[in-house]
Formats: C-alpha cells, sequence, structure tokens
C-alpha cells in the first residue's frame, strides 16, 4: 500500500529534494509551499499518513500548523516530522509537548530522511 505524505516547507529547493527522495522509497508525496496551505491541504485530504513540517515558514510558523493539527481530530494520531534548519530549543520543547513524532535538521541526505522514517515505524 501506497503512504501519502504531506510536505510542508516554504524552501522550493526542500520541497523538491523532500518530494524526489520520499517518491523514491515508495511514497505518494503531496507538497504545500508553507503553513498556510498546509492546512489548506489538510482540511482537503483525509488520507495523509505521515506529515513533515517545517518550521521557520515566513507565513505561518511551523508551531502553530503543529498546533492546527493536533486539535484537529482527523489528524492528532498523524505522525509529525518536524524539520528546521535552526534548533531554537524552546520552539522544540513546544513541538515535543504538542506532539511530534520526530525531528529532523535541515540540510539532510537521504539517509537522514531515511533514519527518521524508521524512528516513526514508517518505514
Amino acid at each position: 500500500m501506497i503512504k501519502n505524505i504531506l510536505f510542508i516547507d516554504d524552501e522550493i529547493v526542500t520541497l523538491g529534494m523532500g518530494k524526489m527522495m520520499l517518491e523514491s522509497m515508495g511514497c505518494n508525496v503531496v507538497i504545500a509551499e508553507g503553513g498556510i496551505q498546509g492546512i489548506e491541504l489538510l482540511k482537503a485530504n483525509d488520507d495523509i499518513d505521515l506529515i513533515f513540517l517545517d518550521l521557520m515558514m515566513p507565513d505561518l510558523h511551523g508551531l502553530k500548523v503543529l498546533e492546527y493539527i493536533k486539535s484537529d481530530k482527523k489528524f492528532k494520531n498523524t505522525p509529525i516530522i518536524l524539520q528546521s534548519g535552526m534548533n531554537e530549543p524552546k520552539d522544540v520543547e513546544r513541538a515535543c509537548k504538542l506532539g511530534i513524532s520526530g525531528l529532523l535538521q535541515k540540510p539532510y541526505k537521504r539517509q537522514g530522511l531515511e533514519k527518521a522514517l524508521k524512528e516513526v515505524d514508517f518505514l
């Protein structure tokens, strides 16, 4: 069964590379250019199995997107891997309390992506 991933990030290069790597692992990937589009795509899809979520986005901070996801009964149990190039300890601590499943430090390579997916029992 093909698994569906929502990949939310504001960086076009990261979206493209993430999509390419995940699709090469057999996943179906929907990309969202920022937090607002990510929430809109969640509202329109019932079949998202995992979410990659950037923390620092100019339109809507990743913590706000995370709060929305965790408050939605449809997606509150969906695994979320937080990804960020900047690790603000306060933000990471808040994300952990909100219930992220994993953390991926940018920039990353395929091995880091695979490791993050295995840590949440996705692969």
